[in-house]
C-alpha cells in the first residue's frame, strides 16, 4: 500500500506541476518542454522524501537507522546481483519509448502529442498493476522462504487475475471514453483523433499486460530478475520495435500501425511471461 500511495502522489503532483512549470501559472515561470522535465523532478524528489521519513518511523515494520547504511560488501553485491537486471529492464522500456516517439515523429507533431497524451493515460491506467505485483513479489518471497512454493504460486496468479479484471474494466472505459479523456490535455481536434485511435487499438490487450507486470515482479521475488530482463529485450526490442517500423509503413494513418506494434509487442510478452513462470523454475532459486 505504502509504494503504491507513494506512486500516486508522485503522479499527482506531477499532474498539477507541469501545467503551471509549462504554461507560467500562478506567477510561475513559463518553462515549456523544460517545465515538464522540472516537475517530474520534483514531484520524484518529494516522493523520495517521503519514503525515506516513513522508513525513518518504521513504516511497514521496517525502521530505518543510520548504521543500517554502513557498507556490507557480501550484502551489497547480492544485491546488485538482483538489481541490475531490474535495472536494465527499466532502461530497456526507457530507450524504447524514445525510440516509439521517434517513429511516431514521422506522422508529424500531432502525433507526437497524442502519443504522449495516450502514454501518460496508460502510466495511471498501469498503476494498479504494479502495485499487484509488488505484492505479487512480496507473497512469493515470503513463501519461497517458508518453504511453501505452491502457495507462492497461487498468490501470484490471484493477482494476476485480480489485475486482468481491473484491465479489463479499464480497457472498456478507455474505449467508450477515449475522445472525452484525450480531451482533458488538448482541445486540437486532430491530436484528439489520434489520441483515440491509440486508446481504441490498445486498450483491448490491457488485460495482457497484468501478466507481464504482475508475474514479472513475482519472479523478480523469488531472485529471478534476469528472466524478466531477457524477456523485455525480446519482446519489446525483437517484436515491437521491428514491427512498429514496419507497421508504420504499411498502415495508412501511419500512427495506426505503431498502435498495433505496440498491442501486439504487449500481448506476445504477457504469454511468454505467463509460459516462464507457469513452468516454475523460479520455485528452486536459492537468493
Amino acid at each position: 500500500m505504502i509504494p503504491m500511495v507513494l506512486m500516486l502522489a508522485a503522479n499527482g503532483i506531477n499532474l498539477v506541476l507541469d501545467p503551471i512549470l509549462i504554461y507560467g501559472l500562478y506567477g510561475a515561470p513559463a518553462m515549456g518542454v523544460r517545465g515538464a522535465a522540472v516537475a517530474t523532478v520534483i514531484a520524484q524528489t518529494l516522493a523520495a522524501v517521503g519514503a525515506l521519513v516513513l522508513l525513518r518511523r518504521g513504516a511497514g515494520g521496517i525502521r530505518l537507522h543510520l548504521r543500517h547504511m554502513l557498507p556490507r560488501p557480501a550484502i551489497a553485491m547480492n544485491i546488485l546481483r538482483i538489481g541490475l537486471p531490474g535495472s536494465g529492464q527499466m532502461l530497456a522500456r526507457s530507450l524504447m519509448a524514445l525510440v516509439l516517439m521517434r517513429i511516431a515523429a514521422t506522422a508529424g507533431t500531432d502525433a507526437i502529442a497524442a502519443f504522449g497524451a495516450g502514454t501518460r493515460l496508460q502510466q495511471l491506467i498501469l498503476m494498479p498493476a504494479f502495485a499487484l505485483g509488488n505484492a505479487a513479489a512480496t507473497l512469493v518471497g515470503q513463501n519461497l522462504g517458508a518453504g511453501h512454493p505452491d502457495r507462492a504460486a497461487r498468490g501470484a496468479w490471484i493477482a494476476t487475475w485480480m489485475d486482468v479484471a481491473l484491465m479489463a474494466v479499464f480497457g472498456v472505459l478507455l474505449a467508450g471514453f477515449a475522445p472525452p479523456l484525450m480531451g482533458i490535455f488538448t482541445d486540437d481536434a486532430k491530436v484528439i483523433t489520434i489520441g483515440s485511435d491509440f486508446l481504441r487499438i490498445t486498450c483491448g490487450f490491457y488485460v495482457f499486460v497484468a501478466p507481464s507486470i504482475v508475474l514479472g515482479r513475482a519472479l523478480q521475488g523469488a531472485g529471478d530478475s534476469l528472466t524478466p530482463m531477457i524477456l523485455t529485450l525480446v519482446s519489446l526490442w525483437g517484436i515491437q520495435v521491428p514491427l512498429a517500423i514496419l507497421l508504420s509503413r504499411v498502415f495508412v494513418p501511419p500512427t495506426d500501425g505503431l498502435w498495433w506494434a505496440i498491442a501486439m509487442a504487449v500481448t506476445i510478452h504477457g504469454l511468454l511471461v505467463s509460459i516462464v513462470f507457469q513452468r516454475g523454475r523460479w520455485k528452486h532459486r536459492v537468493v
